[in-house]
């Protein structure tokens, strides 16, 4: 089967202005065309193959590039932040197949694929494939798709983080004394590439277990921030660079004994309208015990949703384009603009509300520059009732200086309206028809984790502009509501990482939170996850709309709070509890009775919280 787009002729108004005039044509719609038009067709091959790789092999077949003379060319600057292809030109690939056997496992590595991971619940082998044997991997009776992988997106926007004091981490430990001791907290995030620096400087302590180790530095960074909150904390990392890799990171941690997992990753190609084989995942750790933190999202300034509204044809070939402008309630335009900053590259990641694996809904995504109409790239997979319903397409600015406008437009090949969806890998300014609400989506929106948001640590009282905002719409099994973030912490916070100083983004607000939920622990390790939620959204300090609201939750993590309100059920008595500054422990006799020492414990820690609350105004 193949879908044929032909001549494309799409105009772009002036670089900021949607709406001011342009010479060109005009359609019956009111938007104007540009006089030159693309010459040709767009041919899409129905494959075993993804387009995405499919566009790839295209290009390496163009240039000439065969096993033979690979080495003439520089192959791995055809790289895309959704394909990825190595100097030796291995593509890595999710090769899906009908069941994992050791005898597919051995055909495919005979076909040179490097395998890097086998996840035998989905059949699904991660590995790195030469593009010159693709094409007969695919034809193995036992492969059904191959396509790239999907990869995480992570949440960022002697040094002691500042949110240890605005939300009041720092008088647990010092007043309470609780330090997060005898409890675990597993990482997952890109990569701890300088950990033996912070360890080497007293940023971090020696004993951190490490499972996958990744590549980047963002998970140094979290862990420096737990470790600040909870330093009695034993503390461990795994990488989650692929959803694949997230979820092995998640088992491994589990199997060590974790009693936190916080993570600052978003999977673009997991279903936006139900959940996904990483939030599956995320709920089976939770339902063992475990305590699930993760950064609830960069993307209410960079997100769009929607139901489609007709707008019309742009050719005639494409025929029912969606219109964003009366989507909005607004003038007819069939195009969000947004702008890529100098040097960068996105994804721009479309979905709609059909069931993954079951959508018959067939929606296309192209992409063209704003100032020339060029057509950038397009996602066109064909939905025919058992497909995923999603499209990506990638845009780049290759520009030193300026910002890239890049038009998107949506058409509907085949269907029926449906709600549609966008979300974006990296940050992009949208020009026109932002959307913050229902910003929250994948692992961060399953009900039992703790979805964190953004407030500034020099402002903790404000909302960061980017924070993902609730609530986070759910169509499959059943339509839910799901009321999300359910908490807020800071950013912009130090760490003694060059490239994380300061450090903003939900991905350096939910450590803190993570932090805390090991002070909780410490106190008491017999709460449930459920309880544990509970807890922090009862004692946080209420923010903006009065109650839960999707923009704050249930407001800012108060530490002090949270752990005063737990009632302890620790073994350990706190008299003997170690000292923060020493390897031994001193017992002594109390000069009270028990109910004497309950009632001026009482005393002490009721004047503590008169005292924290006259000084809040000071501190934030």
């Amino acid at each position: 089967m193949k879908k044929v787009l032909g001549i494309f002729s799409l105009v772009l108004l002036t670089f900021l202005f949607l709406n001011s005039r342009t010479t060109g044509n005009e359609v019956s719609w009111g938007y104007k065309l540009k006089d030159k038009k693309y010459e040709g067709t767009i041919e899409y091959k129905d494959s075993k193959i993804s387009h995405d790789v499919q566009k790839v092999l295209t290009k390496l077949k163009t240039m000439g590039v065969t096993k033979s003379n690979l080495k003439e060319f520089k192959i791995e600057e055809l790289s895309t932040p959704l394909v990825k292809i190595d100097k030796d030109g291995n593509i890595q690939v999710y090769i899906y197949l009908s069941e994992i056997k050791d005898t597919h496992l051995e055909q495919l590595k005979a076909l040179e694929v490097r395998v890097e991971s086998v996840n035998r619940e989905y059949s699904i082998v991660q590995g790195w494939a030469p593009f010159y044997n693709l094409e007969e991997i695919s034809n193995l009776g036992f492969v059904r798709k191959i396509t790239p992988p999907s990869y995480g997106k992570t949440k960022s926007g002697s040094v002691v983080t500042e949110g240890d004091v605005v939300i009041g981490s720092n008088d647990v430990r010092e007043i309470l004394g609780f330090d997060g001791s005898g409890i675990t907290v597993g990482v997952i995030s890109d990569g701890v590439d300088e950990i033996a620096v912070s360890q080497s400087t007293g940023e971090l302590p020696d004993n951190i277990i490490i499972g996958i180790e990744g590549k980047g530095n963002e998970g140094t960074a979290l862990l420096e921030i737990i470790h600040d909150i909870a330093p009695g904390a034993q503390l461990a990392f795994s990488s989650g660079l692929t959803d694949i890799d997230f979820i092995d990171s998640i088992r491994f941690l589990t199997s060590i004994g974790a009693d936190v997992i916080v993570d600052d990753l978003g999977f673009l190609q997991e279903p936006f309208f139900e959940d996904g084989r990483v939030s599956k995942e995320v709920q089976n750790s939770i339902s063992k015990g475990v305590v699930f933190v993760s950064a609830g999202g960069n993307d209410a300034d960079q997100h769009y949703q929607a139901v489609y509204v007709d707008g019309g044809a742009i050719n005639e070939n494409i025929k029912h384009v969606h219109d964003f402008g009366k989507a909005a309630g607004q003038d007819s335009n069939p195009a969000m603009r947004i702008l890529i900053p100098p040097l960068q590259s996105t994804i721009c990641v479309l979905q709609w509300n059909d069931q993954f694996g079951k959508s018959s809904n067939d929606y296309d995504l192209f992409l063209f520059d704003s100032s020339t109409g060029e057509l950038i790239d397009y996602g066109i997979e064909i939905q025919n009732g058992d497909d995923n319903p999603i499209e990506l397409a990638v845009a780049s600015n290759t520009s030193s200086d300026n910002f890239r406008g890049v038009d998107i437009v949506i058409n509907l090949f085949k269907g029926v309206p449906k709600t549609l969806e966008m979300f974006f890998s990296s940050s992009v300014v949208p020009v026109n028809f932002n959307v913050p609400e229902d910003s929250v989506y994948g692992h961060p929106a399953v009900p039992n984790v703790i979805a964190v948001g953004a407030v500034s640590v020099k402002n903790p009282d404000t909302i960061e502009e980017f924070s993902s905002q609730g609530p986070s719409t759910i169509f499959f099994p059943f339509f839910e509501s799901r009321p999300k973030p359910d908490l807020v912490a800071p950013d912009g916070v130090s760490t003694s990482l060059t490239d994380f100083n300061p450090f903003f983004g939900t991905s350096a607000s939910a450590p803190h939170v993570a932090g805390v939920v090991a002070l909780i622990l410490d106190k008491n390790p017999t709460l449930q996850p459920s309880r544990v939620k509970e807890i922090l959204g009862e004692t946080a300090l209420d923010l903006g709309q009065p109650g839960f609201d999707n923009v704050f939750g249930f407001g800012r993590v108060d530490a002090f709070e949270a752990v005063k309100s737990v009632d302890q059920q620790s073994s350990r008595n706190e008299d003997t509890r170690e000292s923060n500054g020493g390897g031994c422990s001193l017992a002594k006799p109390s000069p009270y009775n028990g109910k004497e020492a309950v009632a001026n414990a009482a005393i002490f820690v009721l004047a503590i919280t008169v005292l924290r609350k006259a000084l809040k105004g000071k501190r934030a």
